[in-house]
This record gives structure tokens, C-alpha cells and sequence, in this order.
């Protein structure tokens, strides 16, 4: 399962970009970069992002060459009487920080869901492409280590014993860190990387698979927080069978070792 995130045109974007007020404030975005932008002469590319399907801002990044960089600055475009205004946030990025420094996760992810609306002579995508690679090995080292942790967080009776302790605050947030963990697993079993808190639940809805019974069991470890020990084994039992279900598709892998916590001893001695 190997996959490069070049620069894609994610679903919900897609899927906002379809209706009619979209369109127009596309062709105005195009029309903005190509008279505006591109004029100045050391633009490199323009990319889109953000997910205005959420709210209504979008971030738009022109690169431009060397390693200089002006101040960002916003503006807003009214799309129709009876929707709220977008909000556009232009930032200028230099061709060496888009080279040589390094991107945290959410960057990564925000640039990979997003789409070009300039790119001179395809330098863009392919500088992108470069940085936004998903190395395979990454994605194994993670998915191991994944499964330890939850292992830890969910088995041996860590989460019983706090119940026990009368500790149903620290119960509630084991349950809270497996499940985020367990969100980690899905995004790194699609190779795609992770997004940052404000993105996680509608991300979710971009992926190829999920597990049976998703929505449901999500709900219930989100919302059960009822300060009692049965809302702590309800919320467990949920967490639970999501991971069981992404890890029974990593198991079918090949690569899968056959005793995984020896693998990651000598993956982390490695490192």
C-alpha cells in the first residue's frame, strides 16, 4: 500500500466546489491569482486549502522564489444573500521554507487535501510531491507502535483498575487517549497523514474505508462521558471494537510481524 500525497482536490472541497457559489468564487479565485499574483514575477505556485464545508475561511499560499516573505493579509468575498461571507487568507511562503524547513504533521495534511490553482511549469506539485511523500516505512513503524500503545491503554485491566480506585475522571481519560490513538491508526492505516484536532472527525469522512458500525461506536465513546463506571466500560467496549477492526485489516498485510512486540524493540533500537 504505497502512496505519494501529491496535491489532491479532497472530497468535501470537491463537493463545495460543485455547487454554483463555488464555482464563481473559484473562477474568482483563478481570475485573482492570474492578475494579481502571478504578475509580480517570482510566483512559483498557488494552492488552496482548507475545508469551507466546515466554516466558511480558506487558506490560499502563493510560493515564491527565494527566501523572502510578505506579510500575510485577508479579504473577504460574499458568495450569495444568504450565506456568511468567505474568508480568504492570503500568506506568502518563500521557495525555501517550502524546501528546507520542516512542516508539522497538519501542515502536511492541510497541503495534501489541497488543490493548485497556478503552478509554473508543474515546480509546485512536484516540490510538493517530494515533501508531502508517505514513506512506507513510516506507516509501518506507526501502525506497530499504535497497536503496542493501545494494547497498553486498553488491555491488562489498566482501565478496571482506576474504575476500581473510584478514579472515573482518570478512567474516562485512558478511554479519551485510546480513542485518539485508535483515530491515528485509521489515518496511518490509509497512509494519509494525520490532521490536526479541528479536521480529525471530518477527515474521517474522507477516507476509502471504515470500520462496521463506525458512526455509532464513535458516538458512544464521544458522548458516553456520564460519571459512572458503566459509561467508562460503554465508551472502552466502543474504542475497543473500532481498533479491533482496523487492526484485523493491518494483520492481513504481509509485512505484519508474528510477534510485534519484539519487532518494535528492535524497530525503536533502530531508531
Amino acid at each position: 500500500m504505497s502512496r505519494a500525497p501529491a496535491p489532491i482536490l479532497s472530497r468535501s472541497l470537491r463537493d463545495a466546489l460543485r455547487s454554483h457559489p463555488m464555482r464563481s468564487t473559484l473562477r474568482r479565485l483563478t481570475g485573482f491569482v492570474e492578475q494579481v499574483l502571478v504578475p509580480k514575477g517570482d510566483t512559483v505556485g498557488v494552492v488552496l486549502t482548507g475545508d469551507c464545508s466546515v466554516y466558511p475561511r480558506m487558506e490560499l499560499i502563493s510560493v515564491v522564489e527565494g527566501a523572502h516573505e510578505r506579510p500575510p493579509c485577508s479579504f473577504s468575498w460574499a458568495r450569495n444573500e444568504d450565506e456568511e461571507p468567505l474568508r480568504i487568507e492570503l500568506r506568502w511562503w518563500s521557495s525555501d521554507r517550502l524546501i528546507h524547513q520542516p512542516w508539522p504533521e497538519g501542515v502536511k495534511f492541510a497541503l495534501s487535501q489541497g488543490v493548485l490553482l497556478w503552478d509554473d511549469h508543474s515546480r509546485l506539485f512536484h516540490l510538493l510531491e517530494r515533501r508531502l511523500w508517505y514513506p512506507d516505512a513510516l506507516r509501518r513503524h506507526r501502525l506497530l507502535d499504535n497497536a503496542i500503545q493501545l494494547e497498553d491503554l486498553l488491555g491488562d485491566g489498566a482501565v478496571q483498575a482506576w474504575v476500581n480506585r473510584g478514579e472515573l475522571l482518570q478512567s474516562h481519560y485512558l478511554v479519551t487517549t485510546a480513542l485518539d490513538r485508535t483515530l491515528d491508526h485509521l489515518f496511518d492505516f490509509h497512509q494519509i497523514w494525520r490532521p490536526p484536532p479541528g479536521r480529525r472527525l471530518v477527515a474521517l469522512g474522507e477516507l476509502e474505508w471504515l470500520p462496521p458500525h463506525f458512526e455509532e461506536r464513535l458516538e458512544t465513546a464521544l458522548t458516553r462521558m456520564n460519571p459512572d463506571a458503566e459509561a467508562v466500560f460503554e465508551r472502552k467496549a466502543a474504542v475497543e471494537a473500532i481498533f479491533e477492526s482496523i487492526q484485523s485489516r493491518v494483520e492481513e498485510e504481509a509485512w505484519w510481524p508474528a510477534q510485534p512486540y519484539q519487532q518494535w524493540h528492535a524497530t525503536l533500537n533502530r531508531l
